[in-house]
């Protein structure tokens, strides 16, 4: 597809575009894409003017953002070709602070930065923020593994993920420029006694599916991660199949747990259009959901019954991360060993033999 000249192209909400051939766009705002639509590029992509394409997010909660995944092998740009991606965030819940996890879902346009942003994309001024990398070789007994970074041209790769930070609640659109990256991403995963924890971010500016990244990279992270909702005021957390969505939406960091050192990476395959949370229902599984507080805190708690599993913390369970916000309302399930769980995998006899906690 070639838009060019006079033509432009704001595709309708709702719909799916799907291109088997490359695009090619030399006209500023060629591709609109809206919330809750979906656009597929099969071959190479050339943008030959700033904000060719726009990715545009949602203001309403639970309204999917638009969608670009780009399975082309490259992406050439002149006179500053660029595409545009929104994300919305919110923070609304807390009584004493507030944070987003984020990650770069395109690549820099300034010449020398492939496949990294510079920290003034962040757009940090907007609420006043801080951000913070997570140092994954910092053992949390002894050091502080929060690092505050700065100044605006601090390199942060993609897939590398960030905590932006405030004292006050607020809502706004982060607004990144750059490229789609080609091909896949290789994030190096350190594993540390005490530690154990590394914070990534989904790289491309569609969704992709957490279960099948984690199956693929299982030698180096487990099956879980840890989102936290400033909306809501507490981590959502996923672990084995259950608990919060199996698609991580672009623009969004998230913690995993570490098994060993290594390189992992972000293939063309975890790719999906699928930007609203839903989950497929597992057999044997309960979830609680709980809200309270006059500034809307939400938690929710999973306990499943499965094969494999045991009445002590393992690998199947997710440990529960207190909020950040004092007197948040959370609920939590505990384990015999006295472990506190977010989800709580537990053996099927368990069904029928007596009180969970």
């Amino acid at each position: 597809m070639n838009i060019t000249g006079s033509a432009k192209l704001t595709l309708e909400t709702g719909t799916y575009l799907i291109m088997e051939g490359g695009l090619k766009i030399s006209v500023a705002d060629g591709l609109i894409i809206p919330p809750s639509t979906y656009v597929t590029v099969g071959g190479d992509m050339s943008l030959d003017v700033r904000k060719a394409i726009t990715v545009e997010t949602s203001t309403s909660s639970g309204t999917p953002r638009g969608s670009l995944i780009f399975n082309g092998s490259s992406v050439s740009h002149t006179n500053h070709g660029s595409i545009e991606v929104q994300s919305y965030i919110s923070g609304s819940a807390g009584t004493n602070y507030y944070m987003h996890f984020v990650g770069a879902p395109v690549e820099d346009t300034t010449t020398g930065w492939t496949k990294k942003v510079r920290l003034q994309q962040f757009d940090m001024t907007y609420l006043d923020t801080y951000a913070f990398e997570w140092d994954a070789t910092v053992d949390t007994n002894t050091g502080q593994p929060w690092v505050n970074v700065w100044p605006y041209w601090y390199e942060v790769p993609v897939g590398n993920g960030l905590t932006l930070s405030n004292y006050i609640a607020g809502t706004d659109t982060i607004i990144m420029e750059g490229y789609p990256v080609s091909g896949s991403v290789s994030y190096t995963i350190r594993n540390v006694t005490n530690n154990g924890l590394e914070l990534i971010s989904n790289p491309f500016p569609s969704a992709i599916d957490f279960d099948a990244f984690a199956d693929d990279n299982d030698t180096y992270i487990q099956d879980k991660y840890w989102i936290y909702s400033a909306s809501g005021g507490n981590y959502i957390t996923r672990s084995d199949g259950s608990g919060g969505s199996q698609y991580i939406q672009y623009g969004q960091g998230f913690f995993v747990e570490t098994k060993a050192n290594g390189n992992i990476s972000f293939t063309s395959s975890y790719k999906a259009h699928n930007t609203v949370n839903f989950r497929d229902t597992n057999p044997n599984e309960l979830n609680m959901h709980v809200s309270g507080g006059t500034i809307g805190f939400e938690d929710d708690l999973y306990i499943r019954f499965r094969e494999g599993a045991s009445g002590g913390i393992d690998d199947y369970d997710a440990k529960k991360w207190n909020s950040v916000s004092a007197g948040a309302t959370m609920i939590r399930s505990i384990a015999e060993d006295g472990a506190e769980l977010a989800i709580n995998m537990l053996p099927p006899e368990y069904l029928y033999a007596g009180e969970t906690t």
